[in-house]
């Protein structure tokens, strides 16, 4: 029987909500066999009701400055397949299936 491993990563918003979400399955020697990523329309889309997570430290990517990179860069992954979408596609799609279209 072939084992198989799953990494989730998460990034969280100041009130608690999750922004994004991505996975990635391996085998026991690091193989990657599939993966994926998600921007969550509505949470990480809404700045304003949903900003996220920064402290209070002057530089670094968990500042102030921090997180107008993060919003930068994920908004950027955007136009190169991180999709805005639900956590139903990204379990879809690491299932094999095809994604569903937000």
């Amino acid at each position: 029987m072939k084992k198989y491993f799953i990494t989730i990563d998460t990034e969280t918003t100041q009130d608690g909500m999750v922004a994004d979400f991505a996975a990635v399955i391996t085998d026991k020697k690091g193989n990657i066999i599939t993966q994926c990523a998600v921007l969550i329309d509505g949470i990480f889309t809404d700045m304003q009701n949903h900003p996220l997570f920064f402290t209070s430290d002057k530089e670094g990517i968990w500042s102030k400055k921090g997180q107008d990179k993060r919003y930068k860069t994920y908004s950027a992954y955007g136009f190169r397949g991180l999709t805005y979408g639900c956590l139903r596609c990204c379990n879809q799609s690491l299932a094999g299936k095809s994604c569903c279209t937000v």
